[in-house]
């Protein structure tokens, strides 16, 4: 008679104390276990209980085992750990706080849950429509999820999509973002997500669409190329610093003629068959006013043979004086 006593009052109780609140969200139809740890109930308690929204739902009453209150027999199990409770295929009605809380000897508040029931979130319809058919393309995408949607733009020319955002009735949220080539949309909630995902390149025309990979590539090729041309800049520089100055002359023709060659043997057969030979008069001393040097002056004569030389002779004519 004295429990029954102590429950209808605790029935009665409101949440007194205070404590911080636990923000828990949970899919509809899973479970959920609620935590109450044996430090938290003080040596000397006598009394205590899980209240939903102020109505007992467990109450434990040392040494008696704890009892499970109506309607939630079925619903909620009592684990190994007594002071642990499950609940079992939440609903959103299940949605709201839960309390545990020491009745004697003293009343306090040990530990508070919020919990939130949600259904997952619905699919997604992701369109993407053309509304400019100019060189910088420019495209609509809509995100939709029953009776709420949101929407985007894309240009093709710098591929950017304005990320955008919305929530829903059912208090979901819907998000449209670029992610490398793709326009993703995004609904979730704190349960669950779901998204649809479609290619850029599948809507930009190919004369503006640019290919990533391609423009990747090419500047990686373009720097090795400047990197090596500034390497081999600098080995010539410090190269010709270490060096000393030479200059190399440019090696020139030079026939040589042969000793032995007569020029009359290589002359043209239709040259000319005359030979001249040119006989000058030495160039006399100077003349000195010395008696012993004034004598008169002889006339020489000076005679030259020139012999023309014959064609199988081939060394060169000799000159008689």
């Amino acid at each position: 008679a004295q429990i029954v006593t102590f429950c209808s009052l605790v029935f009665a109780l409101q949440i007194q104390g205070s404590t911080s609140v636990n923000h828990v969200f949970v899919q509809t139809g899973k479970d959920l276990i609620l935590n109450l740890t044996e430090a938290e109930i003080a040596q000397n308690s006598k009394l205590w209980l899980w209240q939903f929204n102020g109505k007992g739902l467990v109450t434990f009453s040392a040494p008696s085992p704890p009892t499970v209150e109506e309607p939630y027999t079925g619903r909620i199990e009592v684990l190994e750990k007594k002071y642990n409770v499950k609940l079992k295929n939440l609903q959103k009605s299940d949605s709201g706080i839960y309390t545990a809380k020491t009745v004697l000897p003293t009343e306090k508040t040990l530990i508070e849950y919020n919990i939130t029931a949600q259904d997952p979130v619905s699919s997604v319809d992701l369109t993407v429509n053309l509304t400019s058919n100019t060189s910088s393309s420019i495209f609509t995408v809509t995100c939709r999820a029953g009776n709420s949607f949101i929407s985007s733009t894309l240009r093709c020319e710098n591929r950017t999509c304005g990320e955008s955002r919305g929530v829903t009735t059912s208090g979901s949220y819907l998000r449209i973002y670029q992610l490398n080539e793709s326009i993703t949309c995004n609904h979730s909630n704190q349960v669950s997500f779901i998204k649809a995902t479609k290619k850029i390149e599948d809507y930009c025309p190919p004369d503006v669409a640019v290919n990533t990979a391609t423009i990747v590539g090419m500047s990686a090729t373009a720097a090795a190329l400047v990197a090596v041309g500034i390497v081999f800049g600098v080995f010539r520089i410090r190269k010709r610093k270490r060096s000393p100055n030479t200059v190399y002359e440019v090696p020139q023709p030079n026939p040589q003629q042969n000793p032995y060659e007569n020029p009359a043997e290589i002359a043209p057969a239709h040259s000319p068959t005359s030979t001249y030979a040119l006989v000058q008069f030495p160039h006399r001393p100077e003349q000195h006013n010395d008696a012993s040097s004034c004598l008169t002056p002889q006339p020489e004569t000076i005679y030259a043979q020139v012999n023309r030389a014959e064609k199988t002779n081939s060394r060169p004519a000799k000159a008689t004086r």
